[in-house]
C-alpha cells in the first residue's frame, strides 16, 4: 500500500508539456484527459507541471546529490567535494583536459571512473527490471552502498615533482549512505504523503464526475469525440471548468510533498585510495559527506577526511585531513527537470605533515548535453594557495564528461 500512495503522490512531478490537439487522440479517455488538461491551460493555472505518472526511480534521479565527477582523491578531478550518495544504476565520468597557470604549466590530462551500486548488481543478479517501483521500494537499503573503479592519469612532464603527480595510478573506493532521507520511498516520509493523498482523491473524484457529465450531456462521446458541434465543445468545456477547483489543488500539495523530501538530509561514510606503483604514493582518504538542502533548488555539501600518503621506497609519509563545502544552485528553475543547468562554489583547506597548508577555492558549472542523454560536462577553475612542492599560488582550469544511466532512464520514463 505504501510503494502504490507514493507512487500515486508523485504522479505530477515529472516534467509537464503542452496538450496537443485533442482531435488527434484515438481514445476518449486520451481526448478527456488532453481537454481538461487544456482548460486548465486556458484558465491560467498555478499548477506547475501537468499530471503524469512518475515513480521513485525517476524523482530520486533528479538530486543533485548523487555524485557524477570522479572522486576528490583522483588528481585531475574537476570537483573539491564528494557528494553524499551516487547513481542508483551505473555512472561515467572523465576529467578531459586542464589547463594550468603558474609554474605548473600546461597538462593535457585524462582519468576515468565508473561507479555503481549494490543495487544494481542485485538486480542483475537477480535478473529483474531494476525500474520496477515495487522491487526499487523493496529494496532501498542496496541503494545504499555504492563501488567506484578508475585510472587517475597525470601528465609525466609536470613541473611538480611530486611522485604522486608522475605516476599513473588506479582509484578504487567504496561509499555506505547510512542516512538518507531524500529517497521518496523511505517509510519516514509516509507522514508527507497524507495531504497530498486527499488532494488525489478530490482530483480523482472531480475526473470521475467530469466523465459522467459528459456522457449524460453529450451523445454517444466515445465514438463523436473527434466531430464534436461548437455547441457541444462549450458544453464539455463549462463541465471541466465547473469541477476544475479539485483538479487545480492537486498540483501544489504534490510539489509541496516533493520540496519537503527534496530538502531532507544525507549523510555517508566513504573510503577512497589511489593506488600507486613502487616510484608514486598511495594515498588513502576515509571521511563522511554531509548534504543537505534548505530548498528544491539549493543544496550545502560537507566532507571531513582523513588521509594518508603512503611514500613506500622512498621519501617521508603525510598524514592529516582536509575539509570541504560546496553550494550547489539549480539554475533552471523546474525543479522536475532531471538535468538541470547548476552553478557551484566550493572551498577546500588541507593540513598534512611534511608540507604546508594548502587552501583552495572553486567555481564549477555544469552543463547538460540534452534532458534525455544522461551526459553533462562539467567545467570548473580553482585557485591554490599553493600546489605540491610548489611554493606559490597557482590556477587551474578542468573539464569533464560524466555519463549517468539513472538520468536517462528518468528522462524516458513515462512512471
Amino acid at each position: 500500500m505504501k510503494s502504490v500512495l507514493g507512487s500515486l503522490v508523485f504522479m505530477c512531478l515529472g516534467a509537464g508539456t503542452a496538450c496537443a490537439q485533442c482531435s488527434d487522440k484515438t481514445d476518449s479517455g486520451g481526448w478527456l484527459t488532453c481537454k481538461i488538461e487544456a482548460r486548465i491551460a486556458a484558465g491560467k493555472s498555478q499548477i506547475a507541471h501537468q499530471v503524469q505518472t512518475a515513480a521513485a526511480p525517476k524523482q530520486n534521479a533528479v538530486s543533485v546529490s548523487k555524485q557524477q565527477e570522479t572522486p576528490t582523491v583522483s588528481a585531475q578531478s574537476t570537483s573539491l567535494v564528494d557528494q553524499s550518495s551516487a547513481s542508483d544504476f551505473f555512472n561515467l565520468a572523465m576529467n578531459l583536459a586542464q589547463a594550468s597557470g603558474g609554474a605548473g604549466g600546461t597538462n593535457n590530462t585524462n582519468s576515468v571512473s565508473v561507479t555503481t551500486s549494490a543495487y544494481a548488481l542485485y538486480a542483475a543478479a537477480n535478473y529483474h527490471d531494476p525500474l520496477d517501483p515495487e522491487f526499487y521500494s523493496r529494496n532501498r537499503t542496496w541503494r545504499r552502498a555504492y563501488f567506484t573503479l578508475g585510472r587517475d592519469l597525470p601528465d609525466s612532464t609536470s613541473a611538480t615533482k611530486d611522485p604522486h603527480l608522475q605516476e599513473p595510478g588506479t582509484v578504487g573506493g567504496l561509499k555506505l549512505l547510512l542516512y538518507d532521507k531524500r529517497d521518496i520511498s523511505d517509510p519516514a516520509n509516509q507522514s508527507q504523503f497524507e495531504e497530498a493523498a486527499i488532494a488525489l482523491g478530490k482530483s480523482n473524484r472531480a475526473r470521475a464526475n467530469i466523465r459522467a457529465a459528459i456522457i449524460e450531456r453529450v451523445s454517444d462521446i466515445s465514438t463523436s469525440f473527434k466531430s464534436l458541434t461548437d455547441a457541444q465543445n462549450q458544453e464539455v468545456d463549462k463541465i471541466i471548468d465547473d469541477n476544475i477547483a479539485a483538479l487545480e489543488a492537486l498540483g501544489p500539495e504534490l510539489q509541496k510533498a516533493a520540496d519537503h523530501i527534496r530538502s531532507q538530509a544525507q549523510w555517508a561514510l566513504s573510503y577512497q585510495g589511489d593506488f600507486r606503483n613502487s616510484q608514486g604514493y598511495n594515498l588513502h582518504k576515509a571521511g563522511v559527506q554531509f548534504a543537505l538542502g534548505p530548498n528544491p533548488r539549493v543544496n550545502f555539501t560537507f566532507n571531513g577526511n582523513y588521509q594518508r600518503w603512503d611514500s613506500k621506497k622512498f621519501g617521508a609519509d603525510r598524514q592529516g585531513g582536509d575539509f570541504a563545502t560546496e553550494f550547489d544552485y539549480r539554475i533552471t528553475e523546474d525543479t522536475t527537470v532531471v538535468q538541470p543547468y547548476l552553478i557551484s562554489f566550493s572551498a577546500q583547506g588541507e593540513w598534512l605533515t611534511q608540507q604546508k597548508a594548502v587552501y583552495k577555492a572553486q567555481i564549477k558549472l555544469t552543463i547538460p548535453i540534452g534532458q534525455k542523454t544522461g551526459v553533462s560536462f562539467p567545467a570548473s577553475v580553482t585557485y591554490a594557495s599553493r600546489s605540491d612542492l610548489i611554493q606559490e599560488a597557482r590556477v587551474e582550469g578542468r573539464f569533464g564528461f560524466t555519463f549517468d544511466v539513472a538520468k536517462v532512464f528518468a528522462a524516458v520514463s513515462k512512471h
